[in-house]
């Protein structure tokens, strides 16, 4: 089994970014041009593939789409199919973590108890 690694980048990016509410990410909206090259572990100087695709962000929602082939000697006919949709998750802030912590340790405190 050959050792493939990934560069990814993004390029052109457009749109108003991210945007937060009380230090949590509410919203995105961008839109960019994902790159994406395929390596061998022990060729990592010359890409089997290059492929670019689209990437788009809107709400708290992003998508991916990168399709293409190439390859060189045994490697040809390399495929790279990286389609991907989600949602991001908001984290709390550490400050709203700190927060509950004592509400956290009451419910532990009133556990043991039983």
């Amino acid at each position: 089994n050959a050792q493939f690694f990934y560069q990814i980048s993004i390029d052109n990016l457009s749109g108003t970014g991210l945007s937060f509410e009380d230090g949590d990410l509410v919203s995105m909206d961008l839109s960019g041009d994902v790159t994406v090259s395929l390596f061998l572990a022990f060729n990592n100087a010359t890409p089997l593939v290059t492929t670019a695709g689209t990437f788009t962000a809107s709400g708290l929602d992003y998508a991916f789409d990168v399709t293409g082939s190439g390859g060189f000697g045994p490697f040809s006919g390399t495929n790279i199919l990286m389609n991907r949709a989600g949602t991001a998750s908001v984290i709390p802030a550490p400050a709203s973590l700190m927060a509950l912590a004592p509400a956290g340790a009451a419910a532990l405190g009133r556990r043991r108890r039983h």
